[in-house]
Formats: structure tokens, sequence, C-alpha cells
């Protein structure tokens, strides 16, 4: 198992794919916590980083207005 782990590791377009990732989800997730006004959650998200698992966790279920899921079950209802 650590062969194989080592072996993505050392891909760089792999890397690449994992920092883009990462980064769309952070972008996301310290926008909304800026807009949000929610400081702890901004800088959590801003000095932790677990490849978008935080912001991800944050979107979804923690975000004070317009969570994502409330405006998903809206559309399929409708």
């Amino acid at each position: 198992m650590e062969e194989v782990l080592s072996g993505y590791l050392a891909n760089p377009v792999f890397l690449f794919l994992l920092v883009c990732w990462s980064m769309i989800w952070k972008g996301i997730g310290l926008w909304r916590a800026a807009k949000n006004d929610q400081q702890v959650w901004y800088v959590g998200m801003l000095l932790l980083n677990f490849f978008g698992v935080l912001e991800i966790s944050y979107l979804v279920f923690f975000q004070k207005k317009d969570r994502w899921w409330e405006k998903i079950e809206k559309k399929i209802k409708l």
C-alpha cells in the first residue's frame, strides 16, 4: 500500500490535480465564510489543508446562509 501511495505522490500530474482540487474548494469555502462573517471557519480553512474535506463539510453543513443542500432540496421538490 505504501508503494502505491508513494507512486502517486511522485507523479507530477496527480500532484497538480490534487492541488487544483484543493485550491478550488478552499477558494469557495473561504469566500462563503467571509461573506457569512464566520471568522473561525475562515481562519480554520486558511490554516488547515485537508484536500478540500474541511471546505466541503463547511459548505454542505455549517455555513449560515444559502446552504447548498437546501438549494438542491428546493430544486428537487419543484
